[in-house]
Parts: structure tokens; C-alpha cells; sequence
């Protein structure tokens, strides 16, 4: 996709997002009192009911969850929320969710630094909760949000429990063309401005002020970049990745916990492969114009992707799926809740994971 191309879609995604998001009780009409979608409670037995949201103990993991945005995101613009309805949704099964606000556009390493200031101000803040343990955190990122999380798994693994991306350019990344356009001679700088002001715009939107270095963020999900990531930050990649043989994301694993020392950490992964789901959401059109520009480079097999990262880009640890039928922004519940309603609620697949979490904690044979 061309870069200036991408940069005014970026710009209208962003505008519609906090337009259409803003529009919350929406989703009320047709949810509960939490804008959960919920079955008939006579029809379904105690495990749905859990994972739908009416069990007050479902999700209550010891250890915090923190959530972590990615590539242009925010913790909330004007009340809604980056992940739309999540912490909302935890906290409704018991879970304790902070949430992390991070540079909008900048390096793994310099948002990962963030991410352990973060960390650690919880522990000094919450350290003495008797109700959950802060030693250690349950850490999700979403899109740029993984490799950040997995930056603190290398630099600090003692602070993590677990580690879990979500549509995360982990194995191999794709904004390469939109790098060599910030390092042409003639229109760089400006491209580079571009992409800045865009970040600083979402800050002034929330209310924040970040540091922003487009070139740095962008270069951290180019192939290259993520290839250089991976030589130091390989825990929880695909085993055939790591040792330089052929990669095949059909039929490669990884090693579902990394320990350091004392620490063992247990890692996750989720992705969808959908583009336009729902016909109501605007900014499915620019998902879609994405994923036609990733699926330019096909050599004859279709390149499943969420419409901006390829599913064998995003396996780490254990993969709990890499098929749903959710875009980008699907997995985060994003665009109130417009989505594939064939396909399993976002929000329950958190809780089902804040339960997997709940039950690794009680039992490591379990995670």
C-alpha cells in the first residue's frame, strides 16, 4: 500500500473510530447491562454461563491483568476504550485489569521500557492488595503491543506470569514499503512528519503527551526489523524459526513457557484471519484494502491474514487459535462490537482466557 495512501486511511480510521466507538450505548440495545451478548440463560449450561459473564469468579486470577495497545493506539478517547468493553468484561468474572498507555508510535525497546515503569509503579502502588498478588502480571498486547510484551519478557521476565499477543507481527513483519518511504531522499521527511502528527494528534484527542518516533515504530514491523528483534527476543517463537530451517506455520511449534532463573513465564497467542465482517463497519473497508495489499505478494496459496498481519506472523507459544473469524480490530472488540456474530464474541474469548489463566495459576499442568 502506498505510504501517503496509508497515512490518510490511518487518519480515517482513527476519526471514525473515535466517532462511531463514542456511541456506546449502542450495543446495550442488544447486550446486557455490560453490553455482553448473552445466549438464553435456560438453554445453555454452567460453562457458557461463565464464559457469557455470570459467573463473578470466573475470570479472578490472582495475578493482574494488564493490557497493552498497540500501533496507534490509546487506553480511551472521550470514555471508549482501545480494547472496547475487555477490562469491562474481566472485571465482570472477577479479574483486576489495569490498563497501559503507551507511546503511540515508537520502538519495541522504547515502549517496552514504558511497559516495565508501568509494571513496577503497580507493584509499588498496589503491592500491599490482599486481594491479588502483584508480584508478577498477566500481560496481553494486541497488534505492536506483542512484540512490547515481549520485550519485558527478555528484560524482565520476573515481572510476568504469563505473556499472551494478539494479531502480533511476531515471527516476520510487513510495513517494509512503508519504512523505504520514510528513507527516500526527496518526500521522507515528510512522511515521517506525517506519521508523527498523526500520533500527536491521538495524544491532544486523550488528553496526553507521548514521545513519538514513526521511523523507529515502523521499522520494528518491517521484515527487517523484526528479523533483528528475534535474534535477542526469540522466546516463544516457532522452533523451526529459530534455528534458521524452512517455516511452516501449519506444523511448527514453540515452546509454551520461558524461564529465566527463578521465573517461568507461560506464553500465548490468538489472531484472526478475517477482513470485512460486518457490513455496518466502516473501517472494515480499510481493513479489507490492507489485506488485498498483503495478499498482493501471493505466490499461488492464499495469505490468511486479520488484514494487517499474516496468521503465520503471529504464532508464539501456545496458539490458541490463528482462524477466527475476526479482523484486526475484531479482536479487540473494536468498532462497537460490529464483527461476524457466526464466530465466537471476542469478550468471551478473553474471560475464556483470563480462566486459562485463573487455572495455570493453580496448577502448572493446567497452563
Amino acid at each position: 500500500m502506498k505510504p501517503l495512501r496509508l497515512f490518510f486511511l490511518m487518519c480515517l480510521y482513527c476519526s471514525l473510530t473515535a466517532c462511531v466507538d463514542s456511541f456506546k450505548g449502542f450495543e446495550v440495545a442488544y447486550g446486557d447491562e455490560n453490553g455482553i451478548i448473552l445466549t438464553t440463560v435456560s438453554s445453555i449450561e454452567n460453562m457458557q454461563m461463565a464464559e457469557n459473564g455470570l459467573d463473578p469468579v470466573y475470570a479472578k486470577a490472582l495475578h493482574p491483568i494488564v493490557l497493552v495497545h498497540g500501533l496507534y493506539g490509546f487506553k480511551d478517547i472521550f470514555g471508549v476504550e482501545y480494547f472496547f468493553r475487555v477490562a469491562e468484561a474481566l472485571e465482570l468474572g472477577g479479574a483486576r485489569v489495569h490498563t497501559v498507555n503507551l507511546a503511540k508510535v515508537n520502538t519495541n525497546q522504547y515502549r517496552g521500557e514504558q511497559l516495565i515503569t508501568f509494571l513496577e509503579n503497580l507493584q509499588a502502588i498496589h503491592g500491599g492488595d490482599g486481594d491479588y498478588d502483584y508480584s508478577e502480571f498477566h500481560v496481553i498486547g494486541h497488534s505492536h503491543g506483542g512484540p512490547t510484551v515481549r520485550y519485558v519478557l527478555n528484560a524482565k521476565p520476573d515481572l510476568l506470569f504469563s505473556a499472551t499477543t494478539i494479531g502480533s507481527p511476531n515471527v516476520y513483519g510487513t510495513s517494509e514499503p512503508v519504512v523505504e518511504a520514510m528513507n527516500d531522499f526527496w518526500t521522507g521527511a515528510i512522511v515521517q512528519l506525517m506519521f508523527n502528527m498523526l500520533g500527536e494528534v491521538i495524544d491532544l484527542v486523550e488528553g496526553n503527551e507521548q514521545a513519538h518516533f514513526a521511523m523507529g515504530a515502523f521499522q520494528s514491523t518491517s521484515e527487517s526489523g523484526v528479523a533483528d528483534f528475534n535474534i535477542i527476543h526469540h522466546q516463544g517463537l516457532p522452533t523451526d524459526y529459530v534455528s534458521g530451517q524452512d517455516y511452516n506455520c501449519d506444523s511448527s511449534t514453540a515452546a509454551t513457557s520461558y524461564t529465566s532463573g527463578p521465573d517461568t513465564v507461560y506464553l500465548y497467542s490468538w489472531s484472526g484471519i478475517a477482513h470485512k465482517t460486518d457490513p455496518l463497519d466502516p473501517i472494515d473497508l480499510f481493513i479489507e484494502a490492507a489485506g488485498k495489499e498483503i495478499e498482493k505478494n501471493n505466490t499461488g496459496e492464499r495469505i490468511y491474514s486479520d488484514g494487517f498481519i499474516e496468521k503465520c506472523a503471529t504464532h508464539f507459544g501456545n496458539v490458541i487459535r490463528d482462524d477466527y473469524l475476526y479482523n484486526h480490530l475484531d479482536e479487540i472488540n473494536n468498532m462497537l462490537d460490529l464483527r461476524n456474530y457466526e464466530e465466537t464474541n471476542p469478550l468471551i474469548v478473553f474471560r475464556q482466557h483470563a480462566n486459562r489463566l485463573k487455572q495455570c495459576e493453580l496448577n502448572a499442568a493446567d497452563c
